[in-house]
């Protein structure tokens, strides 16, 4: 009797092993919209991250929404001689003042999250660019960040459980380095990719400047670890 036991235990797992766990694994998003059933449209042109980790896959989806409606969804498209990829998503509404929030699909993790990035609707408007696009994440922009330089294009996010910051632009970060108040460099780094993250172990609480340097040119930004 328990042989047979252990043997039909041994059945269900090797199902859920191969047709894999309903629990465990996020279905595709079946997000759909039909154009015909609005008049007014919006487009973006966007990028989007999970914790920091830029989407670059064919099967990716970039979703926008008003409530639980869909209002529009899009994979990313290779652009710049295919060596970035943007999403080129179109928002559709009735209406010219609806508040518009994004979901993003990682076809790589199987996984579904909500963007902190929201919107209104403005008929005919086109937010972002190729060189400069709109930024859709799960992570929380930081607050109170100080740029004394706006001319190099640079995001920096809180990172989850106050562990420190990321930092993404849409050029390659080239190197950094980390001054604390009383203008003592206490670190630095060669970077060469587009995004990065800082944590604060190893720090003492204080206020800190940190020099980025990208193939634009340089920016500082002032934080609080």
């Amino acid at each position: 009797m328990k042989d047979k036991k252990l043997t039909g235990y041994f059945i269900v797992f090797l199902l859920l092993t191969v047709l894999g766990a309903p629990h465990l694994y996020a279905e595709v998003p079946s997000w759909k919209i039909n154009t015909n059933e609005y008049e007014f449209s919006m487009q973006f042109v966007a990028v989007a991250n999970i914790d920091g980790m830029q989407l670059t896959k064919p099967d990716d989806l970039l979703a926008v929404f008003v409530g639980n409606e869909c209002r529009g969804v899009t994979h990313p498209i290779p652009v710049n001689g295919g060596s970035e990829m943007v999403f080129y998503l179109n928002a559709m509404s009735n209406s010219r003042d609806e508040l518009l929030t994004f979901k993003i699909y990682c076809s790589t993790t199987d996984r579904i999250v909500d963007g902190t990035f929201s919107t209104q609707f403005v008929c005919n408007d086109l937010q972002g660019s190729v060189s400069k696009p709109v930024v859709v994440s799960n992570l929380e922009p930081s607050t109170g960040i100080e740029n004394t330089n706006g001319e190099v294009d640079l995001i920096m996010y809180c990172l989850g459980g106050g562990q420190g910051y990321q930092f993404l632009s849409t050029t390659t970060i080239l190197e950094y380095s980390l001054y604390n108040l009383s203008g003592t460099s206490v670190a630095n780094g060669h970077v060469n990719n587009q995004q990065f993250s800082l944590y604060n172990s190893g720090y003492p609480k204080g206020i800190y400047l940190i020099r980025i340097k990208t193939q634009l040119g340089e920016t500082v930004k002032k934080f609080i670890f």
